[in-house]
């Protein structure tokens, strides 16, 4: 399977399946929140059109701005996933993301493992 999804790649990044993948912008903040949303709804579509995928590599090296309204949507995002039994495997997670998730308490959460390679 070779899908692939451009979804603005400039501001919030690139979905691309084959595996699902979601590429998470350098802004994850309140003025990305509504793009962001789009991008995720529109992984959630893909991955409901393509039930053989198990899992969503998100890639989250270039984040390097996170704010409350980020991790909510990442929260939802990942227990939405978690519901479906989707497994989500970060790639590069930045440091901003695992040292925000670590103060906030969410590292569990978003499954954010500690043995996970840093941008």
């Amino acid at each position: 399977m070779d899908i692939a999804v451009d979804l603005n790649a400039e501001t919030t990044g690139t979905l691309t399946l084959d595996p699902v993948s979601l590429s998470l912008p350098a802004e994850l903040g309140i003025y990305a929140a509504a793009e962001v949303y789009r991008d995720m709804t529109s992984v959630l579509d893909a991955l409901a059109a393509h039930p053989e995928q198990d899992a969503l590599h998100i890639d989250a090296h270039r984040v390097d701005m996170l704010d409350a309204s980020g991790v909510q949507l990442l929260v939802a995002f990942t227990g939405e996933l978690h519901g479906r039994g989707i497994s989500v495997q970060w790639v590069a997670p930045s440091r901003t993301l695992r040292d925000s998730a670590q103060r906030l308490g969410v590292s569990g959460v978003l499954h954010l493992h500690a043995d996970a390679p840093v941008a």
